[in-house]
């Protein structure tokens, strides 16, 4: 999977669009991307991808799919809510009626997308053999669901790979986190890029 980010990072082209579906027991929607000789006959490992506050979906679904080449990886890029500031429902990329937005302010966002991924997690089991347990990644302001779901949810991730993520607390507090033992042996890199100036790290793409 780190591979796959790597590769990610350094691919700006995008091939045929993946398929836009809809949770078959929630409104959020996501982009998926089969990989190449997908049979239903074994388990698939699963990369959930989150864009960044560009809010490109379809882009950030591309370019994991041409980053992918032919490793064995599902792709799921969910239509977020929470990867960014306020002024989110005026974005084009979203295709949410009036009635799944007055959901996401009614309910909040981070229960919306936590609770969205976990139900596209359930078909994408069920319907296409992925495992139960997923990898994410994404960068910058996809930060700010990451770490929500890192620590609310870790017994549900295999592994995480973000590529200089924001952190402001968002969705992270102590009523909430998780007291699962996974948290403790979850793996977590953080790639920061040597022309990212908000960091102090130097040298070649490093894994901290």
């Amino acid at each position: 999977m780190l591979a796959l980010v790597y590769t990610w990072a350094t691919v700006v082209c995008a091939s045929d669009s993946p398929k836009l579906q809809t949770a078959s027991t929630h409104p959020i929607q996501y982009y998926l991307s089969l990989p190449e000789g997908w049979t239903p006959d074994k388990k698939w490992p699963v990369v959930v991808v989150i864009d960044s506050a560009e809010r490109d979906f379809l882009k950030a679904a591309n370019d994991f799919a041409q980053a992918r080449q032919h490793r064995p990886f599902i792709l799921v890029t969910p239509l977020v809510v929470t990867n960014g500031g306020a002024g989110y429902r005026s974005v084009p990329t979203y295709h949410y009626s009036d009635a799944v937005w007055d959901r996401i302010q009614d309910g909040g966002p981070f229960k919306f997308d936590l609770d969205g991924i976990t139900a596209i997690m359930q078909d994408v089991v069920k319907q296409y053999h992925g495992e139960e347990k997923y990898f994410i990644t994404g960068l910058e302001a996809a930060g700010h669901t990451i770490w929500g779901i890192i620590f609310n949810r870790p017994e549900v991730l295999r592994g995480t790979a973000i590529v200089c993520p924001n952190y402001a607390g968002r969705w992270v507090d102590e009523a909430h986190i998780s007291s699962a033992v996974e948290r403790g042996r979850l793996p977590v890199r953080n790639f920061i890029g040597t022309k990212d100036e908000g960091s102090m790290y130097s040298g070649k793409y490093v894994a901290r």
